[in-house]
Order: structure tokens, then C-alpha cells, then sequence
């Protein structure tokens, strides 16, 4: 895959990755709302989250993003947004203000990657019944808003991730050139999303990602 290739369909993740944070609302880092983040080991191989019982172990040839390079991809992408008009500064950064990751990973080369976030949905009471099915709708209507970028939805299923049932949205960019998959479920008054992204060269790898996440207890 050429770089001039690769490089378009990383800013389609920046932006992609903006679009999900408007729909986070709980703070970043140690306890907000009643969300905890999780730690990584000694040597950034093994993530652990003890309150979404999630283990992830990074596969080999991929790494962690620091917190500080998350925040890179993400600013990046609200950007991109902005200019697109699809959101104002001002919904920029609250989307960044309100927002819960707990890791991202890639291999700085080619896909997939993968990011785990998180929302508190207490803090808003209108969405306290939200379904993970109507949090994928809201979140498609989003993506729609960013023209330029093609989005289309592909799928909508079941599956299991460490050890839990998910509900899965897939949707599809630039032709279908490339796919991010969100894992969605219900926990403790939150919504946790996984988000795999992969493009039409690295279908094989996306079992890969969702293999490496286990269920701790």
C-alpha cells in the first residue's frame, strides 16, 4: 500500500476517532463518574482494566500510544473536522475535554488499529436507556455528516470480546477501502466501545485484535 495511501486513510481514522469523542462524556483519566481507566505493565505489553474486566495483549509488531500521542491522533482529527464543518471549536473541545480512553494501539505503518473508550452515561439522563444499538445509530448519524469521506454502514451483529457479548456496527470509507468495526456493550452505567479500524489488505489481522483481548476474572 503506497504512503500517499496510507497517509489519507490515517486521516480518515483522526477523524473518525473526533466523531466518537463527541459522543464521550465522561472525563479522561483515574475515576470520573464512576469510570475506571486501566494501567499497562512495566513494558507496555499488557493492558489490564480491573472495572471493565478487560486484559489486552498487544500482538506483536504493534505498539502502545502514549497518552500524550492519543492525544495528537485525536486533536488531529478534530481539526479535520472543524475544517470539513462538521463540528465548531467549541464542540472540539468539549469532545476532548469529556472524553475516556483507555488505550490505543498500532504499528505506525499500516492497520489495523485498535482504541477502547468510554462513556458515562449518567452524567446525561436522556441517556440512560440508550440501547449499544441506539448508541451506534447516533454515532452513524455522525459519521454521515463528514461527506468527503464516504461513509456507508455495512453490518450489524452479535459477537463476543473478552468473554462478553457485544453488539457490533461495521462501517466502510473511501469505496470500502477501509472498515472500522465498533464493539459496543453496557457497563455499570457506562458505554464501553472498542473500535477496530482495518483496511481491505488487513481483514485477516482483525482477528488478531480481537483475540487479544481476554476477560480477567
Amino acid at each position: 500500500m503506497g504512503g500517499i495511501f496510507i497517509n489519507r486513510l490515517r486521516k480518515w481514522v483522526c477523524a473518525l476517532t473526533a466523531l466518537a469523542l463527541l459522543l464521550a462524556l465522561a472525563s479522561c483519566g483515574g475515576a470520573k463518574g464512576g469510570i475506571q481507566t486501566g494501567t499497562w505493565s512495566a513494558d507496555e505489553t499488557v493492558f489490564t482494566n480491573e472495572w471493565s474486566n478487560i486484559r489486552f495483549t498487544v500482538p506483536e509488531g504493534y505498539r502502545a500510544y502514549s497518552a500524550e500521542e492519543v492525544q495528537a491522533v485525536v486533536g488531529a482529527g478534530a481539526d479535520m473536522l472543524v475544517n470539513e464543518g462538521s463540528m465548531n471549536q467549541t464542540q472540539a473541545d468539549i469532545s476532548q475535554m469529556r472524553s475516556a480512553y483507555d488505550f490505543m494501539v498500532s504499528n505506525d505503518i499500516s492497520f489495523p488499529s485498535v482504541f477502547l473508550m468510554y462513556e458515562n452515561l449518567n452524567i446525561q439522563t436522556l441517556l440512560m436507556g440508550v440501547s449499544p444499538e441506539e448508541y451506534f445509530d447516533a454515532l452513524v448519524t455522525q459519521m454521515m455528516s463528514v461527506e468527503s469521506f464516504g461513509y456507508e454502514e455495512v453490518s450489524r451483529s452479535d459477537a463476543t470480546l473478552a468473554g462478553e457479548s457485544w453488539f457490533v456496527g461495521t462501517v466502510s470509507a473511501s469505496g470500502g477501502m477501509l472498515y472500522q468495526d465498533y464493539f459496543i456493550r453496557k457497563l455499570d452505567g457506562a458505554i464501553a466501545a472498542v473500535c477496530l479500524t482495518y483496511s481491505e489488505d488487513t481483514k485477516d489481522q482483525r482477528d488478531l485484535f480481537v483475540g487479544a483481548f481476554e476477560k480477567i476474572n
